[in-house]
């Protein structure tokens, strides 16, 4: 008896990448990438970068453009102060180290700078007494967790349109508060 050999087939190139209707079907915001062609045009790279969920919340239109300058702050203090390397030995300037103060500052300097501001930050939201603000926004801007696992991890609800309700509702007073903290609202 002799076996035959099964015929291999070779991938079309592309067919399983991930396509605009499958990234729908997913219900993840995205950006398709695309790059200039020689003539000028734009041609698509087919590659596609996902939105983070406090960049989701903020072009589905749920938080105000203060609140997302905030997130971003917030992040910004807590990755130069914690997760960035002191051994960088230029010197930052105040586009780089963030809204207030910070120019100038050599790299252990900048990452105390920041890394005070990030405690601050925490402290003000600890201090107003909100059950669950706190973590609601270092899991939504630091670790990204979606509003919805939000309201399912830090405020108790089950149901999914309830908890990415209650979690949406927590972070955005959680980003408003750090708006006020960050000085970009009154």
């Amino acid at each position: 008896m002799t076996r035959t050999r099964r015929k291999r087939l070779r991938p079309i190139a592309g067919a399983l990448s991930p396509t605009p209707e499958r990234m729908k079907l997913a219900g993840k915001g995205y950006d398709e990438l695309t790059e200039a062609t020689p003539g000028g045009l734009l041609q698509r790279t087919g590659a596609i970068r996902f939105w983070s969920p406090l960049e989701n919340l903020y072009r589905n239109h749920l938080i105000s453009s203060e609140q997302y300058s905030a997130g971003e702050s917030f992040y910004r203090d807590w990755y130069l102060g914690h997760v960035a390397s002191s051994q960088v030995t230029m010197k930052w300037s105040e586009y780089i180290s963030g809204l207030s103060g910070g120019g100038d500052l050599d790299a252990a300097e900048r990452k105390r700078f920041h890394a005070k501001r990030y405690a601050d930050a925490n402290r003000w939201l600890n201090d107003l007494g909100i059950s669950g603000v706190r973590k609601a926004v270092h899991g939504l801007v630091i670790t990204d967790v979606n509003s919805e696992d939000v309201g399912r991890r830090f405020i108790g609800y089950r149901g999914r349109e309830k908890a990415a309700a209650s979690g949406r509702t927590t972070i955005v007073i959680g980003l408003q508060l750090l708006a006020k903290f960050y000085g970009l609202v009154k």
